[in-house]
């Protein structure tokens, strides 16, 4: 990686010579940097056509870039191939041009290679293109500096360091002109750095962009549309000027009228009388009626017929519509399944507070933390009640042990499960010896039961696929908690070519999250029963 930037710095090192010769060569003078475009201000799609000289900008293009000019925070959830690090790339140099005193920062999602090669990639590749735009400026891998005060630059996404550390990276930016902060690959962006971004854009001339593609309802991303906090503008394959039009010669990279024509038939299907439109359907357009594709063997594939279609893989969702995929067949547990246990819960709170119903007595999962930034977690579930979860930091085993030894005291409690992987190994024992009902559960072993689908890889899938059955129930209550619901909806599952179920690896969801799961894996643990699930209640 550092032989790369080296590489790129070296390109760009000289890119102020670059311009100026390019200046000779097109006839332009010293003063054409500093034009007036405030003209342009509120008018990204003008500067596009007009200065930058762009032929072709799909509608959900235009509405992106309108949408940075009106709103303060804007999330572009994006399909495959329809240009959202071109569109970020533009939007950045609209608003760098068109406020002399106004600063622009990039972001996106590690490896840095994202930032300096694609982001930056098409930012050179407009400079390039209009080298009179930028005369004068000093430019370099990552940054376009127009005065000590006004530039365009990348930053890094902090990999180290504390959560107050990542978060004042990204703070304490003002500009008199205002500041934009164009956010790639948002979704794998940490929290922090959209907390330290919205500490500088309270005033009304700031903007902030979060482009992304809708993999997982999690991060702030998620959080921002669900919460009504950003404009959303969607940015779908059945969109773009390649599909509508059947060319694929416009737009270098993007989405083709044939791989969409073949997605559309290997991933949904016709809806079939009596079938019901609404989620997990989607109209087919009229462009597309009649429109045949070659699959991957050369081989013609049947014309599209016109009406809805139903999404059979969810990844057609994120990948072809630009949008989260529905309960789909591959979510662990739903969102519709998640809203119902909160409002169960809100409902027994406004009539018994935040007691557990009587003559019911606890399962609870203890998870261990392994490392410093992991967290001790206790789940207390009583059939369907779980009130809220209890967390503490530290690996100190000793000081483990007497924590739950304390939070059981006084409860009724017919179990306590922990986790007996790494340092929870000895905690069961010593709990065991102070006359607690505590089990040792160690998640890789051989599982128990299976499901319909077949049996399970691990006992792991197993406790996961129990929450699942709990909340396919109708009497999960669970409490008002953001991480515990991010990291039960963030679980997926699949049926493995050896016929076994699976579940998202742990390692999966750390990476997505940007944090270990630990308050899911507490409640998952209070799904284990010794010996065999037979007789589990789920209830």
């Amino acid at each position: 990686m550092t032989s790369q930037l080296v590489s790129m710095e070296d390109v760009f090192s000289d890119f102020s010579a670059f311009v100026g010769k390019a200046n000779g060569m097109f006839g332009f003078n010293s003063s054409e940097s500093e034009n007036d475009y405030s003209q342009y201000i509120n008018d990204p799609v003008g500067f596009m056509f007009d200065v930058l000289k762009e032929e072709y900008l799909t509608d959900d293009t235009q509405e992106l870039m309108q949408s940075v000019a009106d709103n303060k925070v804007t999330l572009g959830k994006s399909g495959n191939g329809t240009g959202k690090s071109y569109s970020s790339a533009r939007i950045a140099i609209w608003f760098f041009k068109t406020r002399p005193r106004g600063q622009v920062y990039l972001a996106s999602a590690p490896p840095i290679t994202n930032l300096t090669n694609i982001l930056f990639g098409e930012i050179f590749t407009v400079v390039a293109r209009h080298p009179h735009l930028f005369e004068g400026y000093r430019t370099k891998t990552m940054e376009i500096k127009r005065s000590a005060g006004s530039f365009l630059a990348g930053l890094s996404i902090p990999s180290s360091g504390t959560k107050e550390q990542r978060i004042a990276k990204f703070s304490g930016k003002h500009a008199p002109d205002g500041v934009l902060f164009v956010n790639d690959e948002a979704s794998a962006i940490p929290d922090e750095v959209f907390q330290g971004e919205d500490t500088c854009a309270s005033d009304d001339k700031s903007r902030m962009l979060a482009i992304f593609n809708p993999h997982n309802r999690s991060g702030w991303t998620y959080r921002a549309e669900r919460d009504g906090q950003a404009n959303v503008v969607h940015l779908s394959a059945l969109n773009h000027v390649q599909v509508v039009t059947g060319r694929d010669d416009i737009t270098s990279g993007a989405v083709t009228r044939n791989t969409t024509v073949l997605r559309i038939n290997q991933w949904t299907r016709p809806l079939v009388d009596g079938e019901e439109k609404g989620s997990g359907t989607f109209e087919l357009p009229d462009y597309l009626i009649g429109v045949t594709c070659v699959n991957q063997k050369g081989e013609a594939l049947p014309p599209l017929v016109a009406g809805h279609y139903k999404i059979v893989e969810p990844s057609f969702s994120t990948i072809v519509l630009g949008e989260y995929p529905s309960a789909g067949t591959n979510s662990l547990v739903n969102q519709d399944w998640v809203d119902l246990a909160r409002t169960r819960y809100d409902q027994w709170v406004s009539s018994h507070g935040e007691t557990a119903p009587e003559y019911v007595s606890a399962n609870v999962g203890a998870d261990i933390a392994e490392y410093g930034v992991d967290s001790n977690c206790l789940c207390f579930r009583y059939g369907g009640f779980v009130p809220p979860l209890i967390t503490w930091g530290g690996v100190n085993v000793k000081q483990t042990e007497g924590r739950i030894a304390s939070e059981v005291s006084g409860k009724e409690i017919s179990r306590i499960n922990v986790d007996a992987t790494g340092l929870g190994a000895g905690v069961a024992p010593h709990l065991k010896g102070e006359s607690l009902p505590a089990v040792p559960v160690k998640v890789a072993e051989s599982p128990v039961g299976d499901c319909d689908l077949g049996k399970f890889a691990l006992l792991n899938d197993e406790l996961a696929w129990r929450v699942r059955e709990w909340f396919a129930g109708d009497t999960a209550m669970l409490p008002p908690d953001e991480q515990l619901m991010e990291e039960i909806l963030a679980y997926t599952y699949h049926v493995g070519d050896d016929g076994k179920v699976r579940v998202s690896p742990k390692s999966v969801i750390k990476d997505l999250l940007k944090r270990s799961p630990d308050k899911f894996d507490s409640l998952k643990l209070t799904f284990y029963e010794t010996g065999a699930f037979s007789g589990l209640d789920l209830s």
